[in-house]
């Protein structure tokens, strides 16, 4: 799973939200899921890398995962794990580095509809612009004046989620 934060974020949230229902519920938390969580969370915490598998750029079937080259360390990323990230100082040493990389190799991420993305733009994804926009707010604790620059418009006329998910980073960004 190290090869794709992505789907151990995604783990992460899962397990994580396992156990909230459990606590809403009044159940008594199942401790193999909490050692589960703590063990996934570590692997997150201790293996981050800004750089992507080899596979992706040998194997032609794996090459459509390189459009998410930016986005895929902090996809369905937690806000505890970006706590963790942060408050680790190698782990946040690798995150900033990341996050530098990505604004030089992607330097549009924050555009709703870049002309210049990977593959056809057509196909571009949405999630540079959420994941790159919470890493910096979560993890870097950016100031809401640095966060602002960054939101574009809405990529849909109606219900961007991912838009309306940048609103609320900003908004709990701002004092």
């Amino acid at each position: 799973m190290n090869a794709r934060p992505e789907v151990l974020n995604a783990y992460i949230a899962g397990y994580t939200g396992y156990l909230e229902l459990q606590k809403l519920a009044g159940v008594a938390e199942t401790a193999s899921i909490r050692q589960k969580l703590n063990e996934l969370r570590a692997v997150r915490v201790n293996n981050f890398s800004k750089d992507i598998p080899q596979a992706w750029f040998q194997d032609q079937a794996l090459w459509h995962c390189r459009a998410f080259s930016v986005s895929r360390n902090f996809m369905f990323m937690e806000p505890e794990v970006a706590n963790a990230l942060r408050e680790n100082a190698a782990a946040l040493g690798k995150a900033q580095q990341a996050l530098q990389e990505y604004a030089y190799v992607a330097p549009y991420w924050f555009q709703t509809k870049p002309e210049a993305t990977f593959g056809e733009g057509a196909i571009d994804h949405y999630y540079n612009r959420y994941t790159l926009l919470q890493a910096r707010a979560q993890i870097l604790r950016q100031p809401y004046s640095e966060l602002v620059k960054y939101l574009d418009v809405p990529a849909a006329p109606v219900g961007d989620l991912f838009y309306i998910q940048s609103l609320v980073i900003l908004i709990e960004a701002n004092p």
